[in-house]
């Protein structure tokens, strides 16, 4: 008997298979069924990070950002985060930081940024100008703003620095309103990528 030529027509059928599959894979990327593994949608995990932080408060919590961008440049906004959350709180007592790119960052409404990064004065925007980057995120929510600032600089001024909040031209919407300090403040940092 000839064994040879029968694992032979085995090993030709697996290759078919994986080929099949193969070509399967790549029609479906094609018809954008299959999001490739290295793009996401930076307002949406920022919102699954704000759900789980906003429930145990006072705890950093972590996820992972790719910045791909096609046309233009990638944006994340409080609104966006929240048009994909379920927290029930205002788009004015989120602060999206810089956090650890503050220098490659350009404060204030500009058309055609010069730097990498750019935000808005009140941490309600932050876009990234150039092709791709992977970053970092941390959330944080605290039960009023100067509670959560104060817990920051006593406690986590390692991880999350308090001036990430509050420096120069760039200060939290919810520090800087006299009537936002005693309620609810979540602050969304953006940190290198681990």
């Amino acid at each position: 008997m000839n064994y040879r030529g029968q694992s032979f027509s085995t090993f030709q059928l697996l290759i078919s298979a994986i080929i099949a599959l193969a070509i399967l894979t790549i029609l479906l990327y094609i018809l954008g069924l299959i999001k490739p593994p290295s793009t996401s949608e930076p307002n949406k995990i920022i919102a699954e990070v704000l759900n789980n932080a906003h429930k145990s408060k006072s705890t950093p919590l972590s996820g992972k950002i790719v910045f791909s961008k096609r046309d233009g440049y990638i944006t994340i906004t409080t609104q966006a985060i929240l048009g994909n959350s379920d927290v029930g709180i205002e788009s004015k007592q989120i602060c999206l930081s810089p956090g650890v790119y503050m220098d490659e960052t350009e404060f204030g409404r500009v058309e055609k940024p010069s730097k990498s990064w750019s935000a808005y004065e009140d941490g309600s925007l932050i876009r990234y100008n150039l092709d791709k980057k992977e970053v970092s995120v941390s959330v944080i929510c605290g039960a009023t703003a100067t509670g959560l600032y104060k817990y920051l600089e006593e406690t986590l001024y390692r991880d999350i620095k308090p001036e990430w909040m509050d420096s120069g031209s760039f200060k939290c919407k919810c520090l800087e309103d006299e009537l936002l300090r005693e309620q609810e403040c979540c602050l969304v940092v953006l940190k290198y990528a681990s």
